[in-house]
């Protein structure tokens, strides 16, 4: 920029001389950079710098014919400074209903101050209204702050005596959301060596969970580990019932704690199981016993309550029992029965001991036990000692172990023979027992 002092004077033939005084007493300038004009009643400074600022100038004026020259009121150069930030607004981030200020420092001449905020559409100017003040100063005050300033931006913009104006940074305001609970956790029933679990809703701003239980009347503790928005309690025992538990969710603004929710933990039915370990395949279908009713068995060969070998077939089985109490809680139990081919019962008729005829000697109600598994058919003719014919009987569905009732009562006294054989159209393989019948 430019400026120029002009002086005004009478007399004849008249002569100029603008000096300057930059401290320490005036001296003649010269039409030399920034100076011109130094010899006409105007003088001119272009380009004016900083550096001028309180320079004085005068002008020396001579008159020709006179001999005293006459010297100007000295005038004063004042160089304004323009505006310009020297230290910049930071940003801050508090909790709501605190107070927070945001401070420049400026430079320049006359310079004056107005604040402005941007909520998200563009800075506009502040004015002193609740909850700003010093809008005007190099200092702002926000008292309170509100959750809904969140995000705000504030400058200052500095004018002074020379443009431009200088506009500070934008310092952006974060406004902390306190913790809060919006949903609270809710007591839970869960059956015993089940899993449940407890859980929260929490907002907030930087929140995290720390769990708490009490058991009985005891004082709330912290679980370990037990830092999330859920809780799971995994293979839940009786011994939890009636424990408490809540939750303290911590935020940048304190802490809130939710709800106490009360665990409930029902029994689940307990029984002990009777199971045959181990059975021949030959073996009729044998009883599952339990010492809780109502249950239900499963499981390969399993029919009802019982298991039958020759449906499950050889090798080792599962069988499972499952039962469910009043309180809806369900338990299971399994075991193994090992299903083996015990060749040893593999007898025919004619072996030692495949047939049992008792009691003998007898009244004529006997009974044969079929120690064999080869046969499920018996056939049995009755002959006196003369070789007489005296009967037959056929018996079917037999098994090993079963036991035959033949009724010879009517007999007389004396001693017979049974011929046995494994059925009426095959006697390949056959046996004679002696019988005594004495009344």
């Amino acid at each position: 920029m430019c400026t120029s002092f002009t002086v005004a004077a009478s007399g004849a033939s008249l002569t100029y001389q603008w000096q300057v005084d930059q401290g320490s007493g005036f001296v003649n300038l010269t039409n030399a950079s920034p100076y011109s004009g130094v010899n006409t009643a105007t003088l001119t400074i272009n380009p004016v710098s900083i550096s001028m600022n309180g320079y004085q100038y005068r002008c020396v004026i001579t008159s020709s014919g006179c001999t005293q020259a006459t010297n100007s009121n000295a005038a004063v150069l004042t160089v304004n400074t323009p505006p310009s930030v020297t230290s910049q607004p930071t940003a801050a981030s508090v909790c709501p209903g605190v107070s927070q200020s945001f401070s420049i420092a400026a430079t320049g001449s006359s310079v004056s101050y107005q604040w402005q905020v941007n909520t998200g559409s563009g800075y506009t100017n502040l004015s002193n209204a609740a909850p700003y003040s010093g809008v005007n100063t190099a200092t702002l005050t926000i008292s309170p702050v509100a959750v809904s300033m969140n995000g705000y931006q504030y400058r200052c913009v500095v004018s002074g005596s020379c443009p431009p104006v200088a506009n500070s940074n934008g310092a952006t305001l974060t406004v902390y959301t306190p913790a809060s609970i919006t949903n609270q956790p809710a007591n839970t029933q869960v059956c015993e060596a089940n899993n449940t679990s407890f859980t929260v809703t929490a907002a907030g701003s930087g929140i995290t969970y720390q769990w708490q239980v009490s058991t009985g009347s005891g004082p709330f503790v912290n679980i370990s580990g037990a830092t999330s928005a859920t809780l799971n309690i995994t293979n839940a025992a009786v011994s939890q019932n009636g424990n408490q538990y809540r939750v303290v969710v911590t935020g940048n603004c304190g802490t809130v704690t939710s709800n106490a929710a009360k665990l409930t933990v029902n029994p689940r039915p307990n029984f002990t199981l009777t199971v045959p370990s181990a059975l021949c395949l030959s073996d009729t279908a044998r009883t599952l016993m339990a010492t809780l009713s109502g249950g239900a068995w499963t499981g390969t060969g399993v029919v009802g309550n019982t298991f039958v070998p020759s449906s499950a077939g050889l090798g080792t089985h599962q069988v499972t029992y499952s039962a469910t109490n009043a309180l809806g809680c369900s338990n299971t139990q399994s075991t193994s029965i090992v299903v083996n081919e015990c060749p040893e019962r593999h007898r025919t008729l004619d072996s030692k001991d495949a047939v049992i005829i008792y009691p003998n000697p007898g009244n004529g109600y006997l009974k044969i036990k079929l120690n064999s598994d080869l046969y499920n058919k018996l056939g049995v003719q009755i002959y006196g000692t003369d070789g007489r014919y005296l009967g037959t009987q056929m018996f079917n569905g037999l098994y090993y172990g079963a036991v035959i009732n033949l009724d010879l009562y009517k007999l007389e006294s004396g001693v017979y023979y049974l011929y046995l054989y494994n059925d009426a159209g095959s006697k390949e393989v056959h046996k004679t027992h002696k019988i005594v019948i004495a009344h």
